[in-house]
């Protein structure tokens, strides 16, 4: 399985972890860990069998990019934990993918003062599944940019909820969620964001836009925002929709099939988040895998 891993997924003097419910198994490097204290690229593979907690922690000042794959996930409950220190800066992007009967997974983020997090995900459940993103901005200056890209194509029911808590001042979160459903799936996301009282200069915007593949599919999006202070900007939308059809012939009139002009049409709808993924294997994976799902 190592091999297969690394032969599909790392490159050449590529910096990585392999995990097996959340113990390194295999690392490019003795120095590596999960707590990271020097700027660093780096690739986590994750293979989950069992109830798991992961922690990651983000040292001050440190630049961290992670590109994380779960690259196995049977029927079980996983934590991630995300610590950014002050000042810390870490761009995230994880591709969750599962054949399991049914998973639970939480993730909690916190941000110290002046702290970054660009947060991207492409999930991809074969099961039916509840996801919870939490994100605490603890202090002064944090900022989180959120993106998810939710694929349903299995008949099952999925649910996501992300909650995203500006604990201090001047703390900014930008959430932005891409949900496609096929195959007579559903898919639910709840969306709350909360600025407390106290938190004066605080900016909190949320979006969701839905893509339906089939009419017996369904999308809810359901945003709510709880302010408890003056002085903040705060808004949230979502639009939910079918592929056009003036799209879908135009495509077809030139030769491509209906299910290839589809996968074209949604490779461009969440494109604002593929185009984020350095290309290479990684972002092949990716792709190959989400074409395999719609």
């Amino acid at each position: 399985m190592l091999d297969k891993i690394k032969q599909e997924l790392i490159e050449g003097s590529e910096n990585y972890l392999i995990l097996k419910n959340g113990q390194i198994i295999d690392r490019s490097s003795e120095d590596l860990t999960l707590e990271f204290k020097e700027d660093l690229d780096l690739k986590i593979i994750h293979q989950i069998d069992e109830d798991t907690t992961i922690n990651y922690v983000v040292f001050e000042n440190v630049n961290l990019k992670i590109n994380e794959l779960i690259y196995s996930l049977k029927d079980v409950e996983v934590t991630l934990n995300i610590i950014l220190k002050d000042h810390a800066n870490c761009d995230y992007t994880s591709l969750r993918r599962s054949n399991a009967l049914n998973i639970k997974a939480k993730i909690n983020t916190y941000l110290n003062e002046s702290a970054y997090l660009n947060y991207k995900t492409l999930n991809t459940f074969e099961s039916n599944s509840v996801i919870t993103e939490n994100f605490y901005l603890e202090k002064i200056n944090a900022l989180v940019d959120i993106k998810n890209v939710l694929i349903n194509s299995f008949s099952k029911k999925q649910d996501f909820n992300i909650n995203i808590y500006h604990n201090n001042k001047a703390t900014i979160s930008n959430l932005m969620n891409y949900g496609i459903v096929k195959n007579e799936s559903t898919l639910i996301i709840n969306s709350r964001g909360l600025i407390k009282e106290g938190c004066s200069k605080a900016e909190i915007r949320q979006k969701s836009k839905g893509l339906l593949l089939d009419e017996h599919s369904t999308i809810s999006a359901n945003p709510l925002l709880e302010i408890d202070n003056y002085d903040v900007v705060a808004n949230h939308g979502a639009s939910i929709g079918a592929i056009d059809e003036a799209e879908l012939y135009y495509l077809m009139s030139r030769g491509l099939t209906k299910d290839v002009a589809e996968k074209v049409i949604v490779n461009g709808f969440i494109n604002p988040v593929l185009a984020l993924v350095k290309e290479g294997k990684f972002q092949e994976y990716i792709i190959s895998w989400i074409n395999k799902n719609i």
